[in-house]
C-alpha cells in the first residue's frame, strides 16, 4: 500500500543526502585546489631537489597550509563517500557501496601520502637533498595512486544512473567520461 507520508520522508532524505554530498564536494574542491594544485606547483620541482629545498625553506608556511588543506580535503572526501553511499543506495546498494569504498580508498591513500609532505618539511630543515629527492618522488607517486581511485569511484554512480532511466543517461555518461579522465591522469 502506498504511504504518501513515508514517500515524502524518503524523498526528503534523498535530497538531503544529495545536498550534503554537494556541499562535501565543494569543500573537497576548494581545499583540494590549494592542497594538491597550488601548493605543490609552487614548491615542488620534481627532479630538482635543490630548487625544491630552497622553495620549501623560503615558503614553509605555504607547505604547512598545503598540508592542512590536503587533510581537510580528505576529510571532506570521506564525508562525500558517506553521503554518496547513502544517496546512491536509493538506486543501487552495490553501486553505493562500491563508490564509497573506492572514494574512501583514494582519500585514505591521499591522507597517508601527506606523510611525504611532512617528511619534506622535516628534511628541508636539515638540508638533506637525497631525502628531499626521495620524498618528492614518493609524494608524486602517492598522488598518482590516489588519482586512480578518484577516477574509479565515478564508474558505479555512472552505471547506476544510466541503468535507472533515460533521463539520467546523459548525466551517467558524463560521469563515465569524467571517470575515464581521472584514470587517464593517473
Amino acid at each position: 500500500m502506498f504511504n504518501p507520508k513515508f514517500y515524502l520522508f524518503d524523498m526528503l532524505s534523498t535530497l538531503n543526502y544529495a545536498r550534503w554530498a554537494g556541499i562535501s564536494f565543494v569543500l573537497l574542491f576548494i581545499f583540494g585546489f590549494y592542497g594538491l594544485g597550488y601548493m605543490p606547483n609552487r614548491l615542488f620541482h620534481y627532479g630538482q631537489a635543490q630548487l625544491s629545498l630552497d622553495q620549501i625553506l623560503n615558503h614553509s608556511n605555504l607547505l604547512h597550509a598545503g598540508i592542512s588543506a590536503s587533510i581537510l580535503m580528505n576529510i571532506a572526501s570521506l564525508f562525500l563517500a558517506l553521503f554518496v553511499m547513502l544517496w546512491l543506495s536509493k538506486f543501487s546498494k552495490i553501486a553505493g557501496l562500491s563508490a564509497a569504498l573506492l572514494l574512501s580508498t583514494g582519500a585514505l591513500i591521499s591522507l597517508l601520502n601527506e606523510t611525504n609532505s611532512i617528511a619534506l618539511l622535516h628534511w628541508s630543515e636539515k638540508g638533506v637533498l637525497e631525502e628531499i629527492k626521495f620524498y618528492l618522488h614518493q609524494y608524486r607517486k602517492g598522488i598518482y595512486i590516489a588519482t586512480l581511485f578518484w577516477g574509479l569511484w565515478l564508474f558505479p554512480p555512472a552505471i547506476a544512473m544510466m541503468r535507472k532511466n533515460s533521463g539520467l543517461m546523459i548525466a551517467g555518461l558524463l560521469l563515465f567520461i569524467s571517470g575515464l579522465g581521472g584514470l587517464a591522469c593517473s
